[in-house]
């Protein structure tokens, strides 16, 4: 029985929230906050791209991208995937860290635009505001006047994001 054995392999089927359990347990895993998973993929593709919504969440540790999305950006280890790190969904599952990919695209108004992802089996790209505004930026959520957007501190360039049923959308486009 796995759960005698204090398993924490990957593929053991038993319960999420035991598995939460054993894994909180074990010295192989590192718990560095909580991921909100959304209902979908968002990602669409063309002939000549793959266009990434990534949903600008305050409530993100880390900005997260599924594994295959915008896979024609490398995959790199880093010491939270080396040894077993792991976030916690909204939910209370556990969603491993798979090592970290840079991204870059252009936005809908042709701004060049790249985001550093931590990987892991979220339902879609993820965009952490913390980790936005880490990176010299300020997000700014608005109804009125000029909407939502993330402005670099800087130069002042304003990256538009749309509200889309009540999810903050940053729309990248990323080349095949």
């Amino acid at each position: 029985d796995c759960q005698q054995r204090d398993c924490v392999s990957r593929s053991c089927q038993h319960s999420k929230k035991a598995e939460a359990e054993r894994v909180s347990r074990s010295s192989r895993g590192v718990h560095l906050g909580s991921v909100n998973i959304v209902e979908s993929s968002h990602v669409k593709h063309n002939s000549k791209y793959e266009i990434v919504e990534v949903n600008v969440d305050s409530g993100a540790i880390d900005s997260c991208i599924p594994p295959d999305v915008a896979s024609m950006f490398k995959v790199r280890s880093t010491k939270m995937s080396e040894n077993g790190g792991y976030y916690t969904s909204a939910s209370g599952g556990v969603i491993y860290n798979e090592g970290e990919r840079d991204v870059k695209g252009v936005t809908e108004d042709e701004q060049e635009l790249g985001m550093t992802f931590q990987v892991a089996k979220v339902r879609g790209p993820l965009g952490s505001v913390r980790r936005i505004c880490e990176a010299g930026n300020r997000v700014v959520f608005d109804d009125d006047g000029d909407g939502s957007y993330i402005e670099n501190k800087k130069s002042k360039k304003r990256v538009k994001i749309d509200k889309v049923k009540g999810v903050y959308l940053l729309r990248l486009w990323v080349k095949k």
